[in-house]
């Protein structure tokens, strides 16, 4: 008997998950017709490049600001990483401090400089500011 009642709620089972699954299906929107996106003219290709040229210097400055009391090790070394490796820019690691940065959670980084100093490695100031994950929420000077 015991056999019984379980195959047969077994069989119950697996038709009303069958049955679940047809009715998820048919109520699935319809697919999204693809359409090509419109050509853009060679004037307007150029405009935009040339307005999103870095207005002080050929090649731009990007600078990645970091707490010293700590950052995300991803967060902040993989721009770093990757715009100094890829040569799109000067990069430069800052700190709020003249102190090496404690990367979570167990590397530790010195930085070119400091957020104070900043504006005098290249004249002008940066072209970008990354500002990666922090560590401590709480931080009023890296919050600015």
């Amino acid at each position: 008997m015991k056999r019984k009642l379980l195959l047969t709620g077994s069989l119950r089972t697996v038709a009303l998950r069958i049955t679940m699954g047809g009715i998820w299906i048919v109520t699935l929107p319809a697919a999204p017709v693809r359409r090509n996106a419109p050509a853009i003219g060679k004037d307007e290709a150029e405009a935009m490049i040339s307005a999103l040229k870095p207005p002080k210097r050929q090649r731009p400055v990007s600078a990645i600001v970091g707490a010293n009391e700590g950052r995300e090790t991803t967060a902040y070394l993989m721009p770093y990483g990757l715009l100094s490796r890829a040569d799109v820019a000067d990069v430069f690691a800052l700190g709020m401090k003249p102190a090496p940065i404690a990367l979570s959670p167990a590397l530790t980084m010195v930085p070119h400089t400091t957020v104070a100093h900043c504006d005098t490695l290249p004249p002008g100031g940066a072209d970008s500011v990354i500002g990666p994950a922090r560590r401590h929420d709480d931080d009023e000077a890296g919050l600015r």
